[in-house]
């Protein structure tokens, strides 16, 4: 099994979401959120923006979306969209939503 290690504080939306699916794969993995305003930008040296997921030690993966794509693509079951592809895009649309409704909540508080 690959070590995974998932960056990012609890308390955001967006980190849980990744927490939730790792848990809904049945996909160990480590938390580790940030202390610093520096952790940011150690723990995503691209962006500065968390949630990010390693694999395997591997690059940082950002974007609590394509994280969930990338585990979806290497860990298929159970699957976090409908096999339905009309379904699924409807499902993306969705998830799409909250996350820009969540953003404005979230950069407020």
């Amino acid at each position: 099994m690959s070590e995974i290690v998932l960056y990012g504080p609890a308390a955001a939306p967006y980190t849980e979401k990744v927490a939730r699916a790792l848990g809904l794969k049945k996909i160990p993995f480590e938390r580790v959120e940030p202390r610093s305003p520096e952790d940011y930008r150690r723990m995503s040296p691209r962006t500065g923006l968390l949630p990010v997921l390693t694999m395997d030690g591997g690059e940082p993966i950002p974007d609590s979306t394509h994280i969930l794509e990338v585990l979806d693509e290497r860990f298929p079951d159970p699957p976090l969209l409908a096999r339905d592809p009309s379904v699924a895009v409807r499902q993306r649309r969705l998830e799409d939503w909250a996350d820009e409704s969540f953003y404005w909540y979230w950069r407020q508080w």
